[in-house]
């Protein structure tokens, strides 16, 4: 399936992790990114960017990942894009359990990384094309 036309909203506070995750995303064909260092800038993207999946930390200053998460889930425009946490923390997992999956940093299995991230842009992109196709 090709992911060139979708594009990933990256939500971290350190440049680092969302450098990787570029490199990781793009071996699956994805051209597509912005990136936000916390949640209240990542709604800011949202206001004039559509985007097809977000990946996104859970501690961040100003707004975390959940509160983000809580944020998007309350807005028409938003409830429907995918969402991955991408944690370093120990947490309650069915607190997150609104978001599509959740994953642990550091991740040390690119190929499970990606194979996960596929199946949520695979189902996505099903989502959008049979939406395309009832609104002709």
């Amino acid at each position: 399936m090709d992911f060139s036309e979708l594009k990933v909203l990256l939500v971290d506070d350190e440049l680092g992790i969302r450098t990787t995750l570029k490199w990781i995303l793009k071996d699956l064909g994805i051209k597509g990114f912005s990136e936000a260092e916390n949640g209240l800038a990542a709604l800011e993207i949202l206001k004039s960017e559509a985007v097809n999946l977000i990946i996104s930390d859970l501690v961040m200053n100003k707004m975390n990942g959940l509160e983000l998460l809580n944020e998007l889930k309350k807005s028409e425009d938003w409830k429907d894009i995918p969402f991955i946490f991408l944690i370093g923390t120990t947490i309650d997992r069915e607190a997150l359990s609104d978001a599509n999956d959740i994953i642990s940093k550091p991740i040390d299995d690119v190929e499970d990384f990606q194979a996960r991230v596929k199946k949520i842009l695979e189902k996505r992109k099903k989502t959008i094309t049979k939406q395309k196709g009832e609104g002709e």
